[in-house]
């Protein structure tokens, strides 16, 4: 019976995501600087943006994930997702900048 949990722990399954090692916390993003609409609606992270804990660098993302700032006077932005068929939010033009929807500080 050991040998068979052993040996499920370590089957990899078809088109699961790769944990990746230490990974803790949402997606992040941290980019030079950050801003959030005040009636948090939209959240946005601009210049050198570099994506971590498998925050996508390409397409829309989905569910929940952080914008940080590199400039201690900006705010860490978190986005959240609308509903289960929306997006919340885009990293179409990573690394330059990064974009959320119902975004807060």
């Amino acid at each position: 019976m050991r040998r068979i949990l052993t040996a499920l722990a370590f089957t990899a399954i078809p088109g699961a995501a790769a944990p990746t090692a230490g990974a803790v916390g949402p997606p992040t993003y941290t980019c030079d600087r950050t801003d959030a609409a005040d009636d948090g609606r939209a959240g946005i992270g601009w210049g050198s943006c570099a994506a971590s804990y498998g925050a996508p660098t390409s397409g829309l993302i989905y569910g929940k994930f952080v914008i940080e700032s590199s400039d201690s006077r900006d705010k860490t932005v978190t986005c959240l997702l609308r509903n289960d068929e929306d997006d919340s939010g885009s990293a179409h033009d990573y690394p330059r900048h990064v974009w959320g929807m119902k975004c807060g500080t």
